[in-house]
C-alpha cells in the first residue's frame, strides 16, 4: 500500500469543482463523470486500507479531532463528503431513464454500424 497515493486521491476528490457546484446544470457531464471515478477509487482504495488497520491504529490516524497535517484523511470528514456528494448524485442530479434510453440507442447505432 502507497500512502501518497490515497492522500492524492482524496485531495483530488475533495477540491473537484463539480462537486461543490451541485445544481449547475452547464457542467459537462463527461468532467462530472470522471469526478466521480475518482471518488470511486479514492473510496476503494481507503477502503481496502482500512481493512489492514487495527482498531488502535485507526483511532489514532481517522478518528482524532485533532488534523496532525494538511494531508491528513479523517474518517469524519470522507463520510460527510461522500454524504453530500450521494445526497447530490441521487437527489439533485439523478440519472434520468431518458439518458439511459438515449445511451442505449447511440450505442446500439454505433455497434449496428460496426457491423
Amino acid at each position: 500500500f502507497y500512502a501518497p497515493v490515497l492522500k492524492s486521491l482524496c485531495a483530488y476528490s475533495t477540491r473537484q469543482s463539480s462537486f461543490h457546484t451541485f445544481s449547475s446544470s452547464s457542467i459537462d457531464s463527461h468532467f462530472v463523470a470522471s469526478d466521480y471515478e475518482v471518488l470511486t477509487a479514492f473510496c476503494d482504495t481507503f477502503s481496502h486500507h482500512l481493512l489492514a488497520v487495527d482498531d488502535d491504529e485507526f483511532l489514532e490516524k481517522y478518528a482524532s479531532e485533532v488534523r496532525r497535517s494538511q494531508d491528513q484523511i479523517l474518517a469524519k470528514e470522507v463520510v460527510s463528503f461522500v454524504r453530500t456528494v450521494l445526497d447530490d448524485l441521487y437527489w439533485v442530479r439523478p440519472v434520468l431513464a431518458a439518458d439511459i434510453t438515449m445511451t442505449q440507442h447511440f450505442l446500439q447505432s454505433k455497434i449496428v454500424g460496426f457491423n
